[in-house]
């Protein structure tokens, strides 16, 4: 591939070497042929080749005296992949600026369409790993080249995808961790979060929380914040149960570390049941105030809100029954605040 074109160094030498008469693609003038010459990323016989005299009409400035470069796009697509452009005259020290900007711009064009062409590079890469994962199996062993993948071509939307399918195929290991702080860090505007919070909520890694908190918060999106307020409370309950598990059977610690990792056992060892049970009231809280309509599963957020918040706030372990009251065998009213401070276990049954 060509070395870029320093237009600096050829305006300054334009500068530096005011010539006068014309200079396009079917003439060139003897001294703009040698600047052209002595400047990385120009091949002259190209440009005469390929150049459109008849459009190098278009003049940005007007002036009888000056150097036009009939700097077609399609002369230096090789170098510079551009596709039209303007004549140029230069004559004056503004009008050099001017055009130094303007050239600039056109810089800007050429690496907007570099990046489509690493877009489409990129989104066939993606595709063919997912050729080759279906025949060949093994998640693990691919989530290292999909990563790769997305590292190698960041901006590319094909990143995004290539970081999910880590994320929905893998689970709590090092590459899971390192892929959920690259969608943070690098992708975090991407609507395609939506679809994927469920699997991030499900990835055990200590960065799941951190992804799905940033997306609710700052996402400029409103399904993706909807889904990742949802994920994050679920997330928040499944470790709830894991740690109250964990409390009742410590031995099960070696199962968690073997299967998630050593980093997302020693998170849930660290983690505090009270300042858990506050996180998971914060989160549904919000999901109530800021999500009441929204819909997941036939239910809105505010039923499935006011469900949780209540089975946290009276149902949950060390926290005071909710009132009962009825009628026992006898017919007598009974409710089950009369036998605070004894030891009372309700059974309840049915038949359906």
């Amino acid at each position: 591939m060509r070395d870029p074109v320093n237009w600096t160094t050829v305006l300054m030498r334009m500068r530096l070497e005011p010539l006068q008469g014309t200079c396009s693609g079917a003439a060139p003038h003897p001294r703009c042929a040698s600047i052209f010459s002595a400047t990385p990323g120009f091949d002259l016989q190209r440009i005469q080749r390929r150049s459109h005299p008849q459009r190098s009409g278009r003049l940005l400035s007007a002036g009888t005296i000056g150097i036009q470069f009939a700097l077609h796009r399609r002369c230096i697509a090789d170098t510079m992949g551009l596709t039209e452009a303007p004549a140029i005259i230069l004559h004056t020290r503004t009008q050099m600026v001017v055009t130094l900007l303007l050239l600039q711009s056109s810089i800007s064009s050429v690496a907007i369409a570099a990046a489509e062409d690493a877009a489409t590079a990129a989104e066939t890469t993606f595709r063919a790993l997912l050729e080759e994962y279906e025949q060949q199996g093994s998640a693990r062993l691919f989530a290292q080249r999909f990563l790769e993948l997305a590292e190698r071509h960041p901006e590319d939307p094909a990143a995004v995808d290539a970081l999910i399918w880590v994320v929905e195929n893998v689970r709590g290991r090092d590459n899971t961790t390192r892929v959920l702080k690259l969608l943070k860090s690098r992708h975090l505007s991407s609507e395609k979060l939506a679809t994927a919070c469920r699997s991030v909520a499900r990835a055990r890694s200590p960065a799941a929380e951190d992804l799905l908190r940033s997306a609710l918060n700052d996402s400029p999106h409103q399904s993706v914040k909807v889904q990742a307020c949802y994920h994050l409370a679920k997330l928040l309950d499944a470790e709830a149960r894991l740690l109250q598990q964990l409390q009742a059977q410590p031995e099960l610690l070696a199962r968690v570390m073997q299967y998630y990792g050593n980093d997302y056992g020693a998170h849930l060892t660290g983690l505090d049941a009270a300042s858990l049970s506050r996180k998971r009231e914060q989160v549904y809280e919000t999901m109530l105030e800021a999500f009441p309509d929204e819909r997941i599963r036939n239910h809105t957020l505010r039923e499935l809100a006011q469900r949780a918040l209540f089975a946290i706030r009276h149902l949950s372990v060390g926290r005071p029954a909710p009132e009962i009251q009825g009628t026992d065998v006898f017919g007598e009213p009974l409710r089950l605040s009369d036998y605070r401070g004894q030891v009372v276990m309700l059974t309840f049954w049915g038949h359906w």
